[in-house]
């Protein structure tokens, strides 16, 4: 299967999306050459999908539920829909793909080295298209939508209900035919492995912390100790912006100490960013970051920084206090219970501006979900974790 970011996605906005994640995941093969994103933030904006091929490069694809009966007019730009009885204007699927393209463009951009005339040298094409999952290409064409439309760069229900040629093919050679004949590179290239890595630290970045562990471990987080950053560690917080990031470390390397930092930062560098949210799963560490943001002069509070245990931010979302229990199962459906509520109108929905969340990996998909439903359309999310530790999640 090809590799995918997020690797365990649980809810989809469409079932369209849920249609090519499965897609791309079960036919873009061989393993590990390919890697597909699902919603990256580029450039503060969210595509729908990003596609590493080894032939054809970066491709950016715009997924679009409609039904070939809703589309009352269609140009190179927008689209005229029929939306439960009344006519709404939208992005053409290619356009926003383009749109898409320059944000991607713009991103790598500013990280590429330069040839000698200062032009940015990218290591693979970056090109986009659309997926259209519930019309079929013999629609597309009897409306006469490839006037407006560049067919070859649209994947229609023929390439992606469960009997098509690309998804019967295990050896995954059919679609990576299909892939180079639809999405031909713009230029030769062959992406080494230290590339490809740069290509993952721009669209969805990991900090990796390889500094000296100073004494103790996560244990240290329950004693009165104010532990400070080193250089390094201030100057790569500094440097965190409020996009999507995820910083991997053993214990004692300085992970939230980092998070702190920049949760106490972040309100002072960017101007839209006013209500932070810190939260981890462990009571102790909580005291812990306050400590620290006190110590720095953070605003705490409703209105600025909040660190609050996973648990008492469902407590929040449910409006009423939670009877603490051995059984994990009673938790499962506290999350669950969590997630359903957000699905609808609820006033913490979009009421961080930015979430920073420590000790990751003791976080379920479902409870990542449920912190991303607290974002805005573009808040940021930093996660702190140690890969090596898994102290509350349920054994297999």
């Amino acid at each position: 299967m090809a590799t995918m970011f997020p690797a365990d996605v649980t809810s989809f906005l469409t079932t369209g999306e849920e249609a090519t994640y499965s897609f791309l995941q079960r036919t873009a093969r061989p393993d590990g050459k390919f890697l597909c994103w699902y919603a990256p933030d580029i450039e503060e904006r969210e595509p729908d999908f990003i596609l590493l091929s080894p032939d054809c490069g970066l491709v950016v694809l715009e997924v679009k539920d409609w039904l070939i009966d809703q589309l009352l007019e269609v140009d190179g730009k927008s689209v005229l829909l029929s939306v439960n009885g009344r006519e709404e204007r939208r992005k053409q699927p290619l356009a926003q793909a383009r749109e898409y393209v320059g944000s991607l463009l713009t991103l790598l951009n500013k990280h590429a080295p330069r040839m000698a005339d200062g032009k940015p040298l990218l290591p693979c094409p970056v090109t986009g298209g659309a997926v259209l999952p519930h019309i079929s290409r013999e629609e597309f064409r009897a409306a006469g939508l490839g006037e407006v439309m560049e067919e070859g760069r649209i994947i229609f229900w023929d390439e992606l209900h469960e009997e098509s040629p690309l998804r019967r093919d295990a050896s995954g050679r059919s679609f990576a035919c299909w892939l180079a004949e639809h999405f031909p590179p713009l230029f030769p290239f062959q992406l080494s492995g230290s590339q490809i890595d740069w290509l993952r630290a721009r669209i969805f970045p990991v900090v990796r912390l390889e500094l000296p562990v100073r004494g103790g471990t996560h244990a240290s987080a329950q004693d009165e100790t104010i532990r400070a950053l080193d250089r390094d560690q201030e100057n790569l917080a500094r440097g965190m912006g409020a996009g999507k990031q995820l910083i991997i470390g053993p214990s004692g390397s300085g992970k939230t100490l980092i998070l702190a930092h920049q949760a106490w930062n972040l309100p002072r560098v960017d101007k839209k960013i006013r209500r932070v949210l810190v939260t981890c799963f462990n009571l102790s560490l909580v005291g812990y970051i306050r400590r620290l943001l006190a110590r720095k002069g953070a605003s705490l509070g409703p209105d600025g920084v909040e660190v609050v245990p996973f648990y008492s931010v469902c407590e929040r979302i449910l409006g009423e206090p939670l009877t603490h229990a051995e059984e994990s199962e009673y938790y499962n459906i506290i999350v669950q219970e969590a997630q359903e509520r957000l699905q609808g109108e609820h006033p913490l929905k979009g009421h961080w501006d930015a979430i920073l969340v420590d000790e990751g990996q003791d976080f379920s998909p479902e409870m990542a979900h449920v912190l991303l439903a607290l974002l805005p359309p573009h808040g940021g999310l930093t996660v702190a974790q140690d890969e090596q530790q898994c102290l509350y999640q349920p054994e297999d």
